[in-house]
């Protein structure tokens, strides 16, 4: 596409130039163009930048129930909080998140732009998918109608990279990530009046995928701070008041189940773990348990791959499909 120098705009029609340039799963193309206008660029070798995967059921006891997903470069997967519905975000030439119908097997497409879309998070109600979505250069977090009606409302601002982690049980607060002084530090926004932000847990170590639990008292999350990554909680929103580490081992992507009696997170390489946990105005801990153990695909980055039914007992994960070279 061309541009005009004077008025500072783009002109014309966008022209292809090369095909199959690689793309980081982040959505960073791998090219550069020297001064004398040479272009060097690493070739994708295949078309989707995350190998093609699809979803499936597994219960505590190792049983696998396929879903009859096609299959994509899904990166996450979101169950809606009656378990009837995924949001997925694909990591594919569009970028953009998708809402699976378990029960009726359909796709449909919830964003619909150029721009990179991505970490999908359902509010409380079922209502609205949050997620990040790059417009004019700058990420920030978005929502919209679960059903794609309506325009994406921007609910974060400025120009630092935010992304969406979790929603407090009310759905009048929304947890983030954002890498202001460390890899990720997190913040969290007022749904309610002007929509003020405002930083909650950030230090030299990085604090990511934050989950607000049932009650809405509790927030878990992983960190690095100890040297290695192990799951953490804190009161919430007063995170400053005590903190209990839950992992024993290492320890990434915590999940609270729905009526809050266990806390889930992820090992290296492909074990789920479930922690108990009573809550309360006091947090009481017991010993973690593996609860699934691969082989599933995990997401590439830090954020949360799996998701688990409102029941607890079954959990939605992700499978590579085989390809032929």
């Amino acid at each position: 596409m061309g541009f005009d120098a004077r008025q500072l705009k783009v002109v014309g029609n966008p022209v292809p130039v090369v095909e199959r340039v690689g793309i980081e799963s982040t959505g960073a193309a791998q090219f550069a163009i020297a001064e004398d206008g040479t272009l060097v660029y690493g070739v994708g070798t295949r078309s989707l930048i995350v190998n093609p995967r699809t979803l499936v059921w597994v219960d505590r006891k190792g049983r696998e129930e396929a879903i009859n997903v096609p299959p994509r470069a899904y990166t996450y997967a979101r169950l809606s909080p009656d378990g009837k519905l995924v949001a997925l975000d694909s990591r594919d030439d569009q970028n953009d998140i998708w809402i699976w119908d378990l029960a009726r097997e359909t796709l449909q497409r919830l964003t619909n732009d150029p721009g990179f879309n991505r970490l999908p998070v359902w509010t409380p109600d079922g209502k609205r998918v949050a997620f990040t979505a790059e417009r004019d250069g700058v990420e920030s977090i978005y929502w919209q109608a679960f059903d794609g009606s309506g325009m994406p409302e921007r609910l974060s601002r400025g120009s630092q990279l935010q992304g969406p982690d979790s929603f407090s049980p009310d759905g009048k607060r929304l947890v983030f990530n954002t890498p202001l002084s460390a890899p990720f530090d997190l913040g969290v926004i007022s749904l309610e009046g002007a929509r003020e932000s405002e930083m909650l847990l950030w230090s030299a170590a990085s604090e990511v995928n934050a989950e607000v639990s049932p009650d809405g008292r509790w927030l878990a999350y992983d960190s690095n701070e100890s040297g290695r990554q192990e799951i953490y909680v804190r009161p919430f929103p007063k995170v400053d008041a005590s903190r209990r580490q839950v992992s024993t081992t290492g320890g990434t992507r915590p999940l609270w189940s729905r009526d809050g009696r266990e806390l889930f997170y992820h090992v290296a390489p492909e074990t789920i773990m479930a922690v108990p946990v009573r809550l309360g105005d006091d947090l009481t801990l017991g010993n973690p348990q593996a609860v699934v153990k691969g082989p599933y695909a995990v997401a590439a980055n830090a954020g949360r791959h799996y998701d688990v039914s409102p029941d607890g007992q079954r959990f939605l994960l992700l499978k590579d499909v085989a390809q032929a070279d």
